[in-house]
């Protein structure tokens, strides 16, 4: 998936699940959860922006821009940002931003 937004949604803005998935180039802004979530192996993440995400319900420290959880292999991922989200850490793995 590229070149993709998503802003205003109650849950997540962009996800998905499945192996070998990418996002590239998409932006995510003011959704209620994550902003980007990905889950599966051979994920990738690159050149993607996330901003004010996680403040759905109240701030609870727990939205992050950009998730990725990865069965049995290590995200990809370079040129990511991620700010003024929920969770100060921004993004998990936190080297993808």
């Amino acid at each position: 998936m590229s070149s993709s937004s998503a802003s205003g949604n109650n849950g997540n803005g962009i996800a998905v699940e499945g192996g070998s998935n990418a996002i590239a180039s998409s932006t995510a802004f003011a959704n209620g959860f994550n902003g980007i979530l990905m889950n599966g192996e051979n994920l990738r993440a690159n050149r993607n922006r996330a901003d004010a995400n996680g403040f759905g319900i109240a701030p609870d420290l727990d939205g992050l821009g950009i998730r990725v959880s990865s069965v049995n292999t290590t995200p990809a991922g370079r040129g990511n940002t991620a700010r003024g989200n929920d969770d100060p850490s921004e993004c998990s793995p936190g080297y993808l931003c």
